[in-house]
């Protein structure tokens, strides 16, 4: 059993997780413009947050061939970008992850409350994304969430 002081600790991890989170998606069309630019500029795509244009977002990052530690604010963008797209399509919302039981995802921004679904975490998926890309690869994955 866990004493006070370890449960204080998680939930105090998970309030600094969650505002950094908020402060992240505050004003997100804002913060995704450049991010936006990019996309109408290196792939002539208007971004609209539609799941159709998420082929995009992988036609852009194929063509950048992004580096996980050097391009980390694109790849923040693009997990953004996605995430939204999901939130926004599926009326869910984000948040993140207290699962216990997946250490890797725990404290993860998560997109959340699709019905019964499966969890959506869109910066695990850019990082999968990233070692094996591939046109249809988000569509593809939220078909199994």
């Amino acid at each position: 059993m866990k004493s006070v002081a370890e449960n204080l600790e998680n939930h105090d991890y998970i309030s600094i997780e969650r505002n950094k989170l908020f402060s992240r998606i505050n004003n997100i069309d804002e913060r995704l413009e450049d991010f936006k630019g990019l996309l109408l500029k290196s792939v002539n795509y208007n971004a609209d947050y539609s799941l159709n244009g998420l082929k995009y977002v992988e036609l852009l990052l194929m063509q950048i061939k992004p580096d996980i530690e050097k391009d980390a604010d694109l790849l923040t963008d693009s997990a953004l970008y996605i995430g939204e797209t999901v939130k926004r399509t599926f009326n869910t919302k984000w948040d993140i992850s207290v699962d216990k039981n997946n250490a890797a995802r725990y404290g993860q921004p998560v997109i959340t409350g699709h019905g019964n679904c499966q969890d959506f975490y869109p910066f695990v998926e850019i990082n999968n994304f990233i070692a094996k890309p591939a046109i249809g690869y988000f569509k593809e994955v939220l078909q199994k969430v």
